[in-house]
């Protein structure tokens, strides 16, 4: 198998296209790992971006949305930084923000870090882990035409890279819109 950022590109991530973002790869038309190409790789978590302070407040409103290890002690959080969400009786209220960071917690370790940035220009609508040091966000990219195109980041925790991966086929564009089941789920209003 080849390792993450080499030139086989997303095919060993495979089952994971297939089973758990099985709904996001079917909101796009002629979606097709053996399509896309690393576009480029970036370092992270040489700046911690925070020390864990009271993480039980913090879980108690955004533990349904985050994305765990199988270990457990990592998460990925896609939507903190981007919505500012309360429990208003028997739902969450949400307010969301033009922008925001996706962070990675390792809870052994105490500390969060930047692993992404939503924009208006591009986000991630997903996150799994496919083993305790890797993880793929799933997310898209504007095209020139405003057009939603998927956009793949796999990011190697052990090495702190993240690897940047695009689509080469331009028609495949995003035909329905798309909300993580978490979300949906969490019953959240306002977004």
């Amino acid at each position: 198998m080849a390792g993450v950022g080499q030139t086989a590109g997303l095919s060993e991530y495979k089952r994971y296209f297939d089973g758990d973002l099985r709904l996001w790869t079917s909101s796009f038309r002629g979606f097709g790992l053996s399509e896309f190409r690393q576009q480029d790789s970036v370092a992270f978590g040489k700046a911690v971006v925070k020390k864990i302070g009271e993480l039980g407040k913090f879980l108690a409103v955004y533990k349904p949305l985050l994305t765990y290890t199988p270990d457990r002690t990592q998460f990925i959080d896609l939507y903190s930084g981007q919505l500012s969400i309360t429990k208003v009786g028997n739902h969450y209220e949400g307010n969301a923000d033009d922008g925001g960071e996706v962070f990675l917690c390792n809870q052994k370790k105490g500390y969060w870090v930047g692993v992404g940035y939503n924009s208006p220009g591009g986000w991630m609508e997903e996150a799994v882990w496919v083993s305790d040091s890797k993880f793929v966000l799933a997310g898209i990219s504007k095209n020139e035409k405003g057009q939603n195109q998927p956009l793949v980041v796999v990011g190697d925790v052990v090495r702190g890279m993240l690897y940047r991966y695009v689509s080469m086929n331009k028609a495949c564009v995003q035909t329905k819109g798309y909300q993580s089941p978490k979300l949906k789920r969490m019953n959240v209003r306002g977004i």
